[in-house]
């Protein structure tokens, strides 16, 4: 399929592995090769299944999203991290301490005019430039114009999916978390803020103000 191609680790692909025989092949010391393609499937083996993990080392501008073993041979999809990206509502380059950046977010648009009985969905988009050495909760809370919590949630990135131990440089998490608005809360005009924190001290990361959270703007909630 155009815009496809088939990255080739090692001697090349298996009989059982079947691929349209237009798709580009590569190597994968070719990545000069990769340009012009929106998705690369990776193929790499291990001699023994229980060696450990094979997912394709970073590549820059590119990320794994999905991994597929046959065997001993494990087969990822990767996409251009520029297009993850590309569906965050709203782009930015917030820091928090030296290693994560959250490069964009969404708030539902469905549950944010007035709808005060479900969630606000927010999904964050975080790169870390440097591996962590722990792992982080993440909050979103929701503030009332006194900057009092009126509801909040934390947990784990992608629901524990991708904790902050094992991010890899430059990989975009996409981390979704949903706000209840419970029935009692006010009318009026709120704010969203989102951080990351450790959970064992309850010490937030800051950026380079020494401020503590990453504002995502105003929402106005309506009766």
């Amino acid at each position: 399929r155009a815009g496809v191609a088939l990255v080739v680790v090692e001697a090349g692909p298996p009989s059982w592995l079947r691929f349209p025989p237009a798709l580009p092949a590569y190597r994968a010391g070719e990545p000069s090769a990769f340009s012009g393609h929106t998705r690369l499937w990776w193929l790499s083996s291990l001699d023994k299944p229980s060696a450990g993990p094979a997912r394709p080392a970073p590549m820059q501008g590119w990320q794994v999203v999905s991994d597929h073993w046959f065997g001993n041979q494990l087969l990822s999809l990767m996409v251009p991290t520029e297009a993850i990206l590309a569906s965050a509502q709203k782009r930015l380059d917030a820091r928090l301490g030296d290693r994560v950046t959250l490069r964009g977010y969404g708030v539902s648009t469905e549950k944010q005019a007035g709808d005060r009985t479900g969630a606000l969905e927010v999904t964050l988009y975080w790169q870390a430039w440097q591996s962590l050495d722990k792992d982080y909760a993440v909050f979103v809370h929701l503030l009332d114009q006194d900057g009092q919590i009126a509801s909040q949630h934390d947990g784990q990135p992608a629901a524990g999916g991708r904790p902050t131990s094992v991010w890899e440089s430059s990989e975009v998490v996409v981390d979704q978390h949903d706000v209840p608005i419970p029935k009692t809360l006010k009318p009026g005009l709120y704010t969203l803020i989102a951080g990351l924190y450790d959970a064992g001290s309850g010490e937030r990361l800051h950026d380079a103000t020494y401020q503590s959270y990453i504002s995502l703007g105003q929402i106005t909630l309506g009766a």
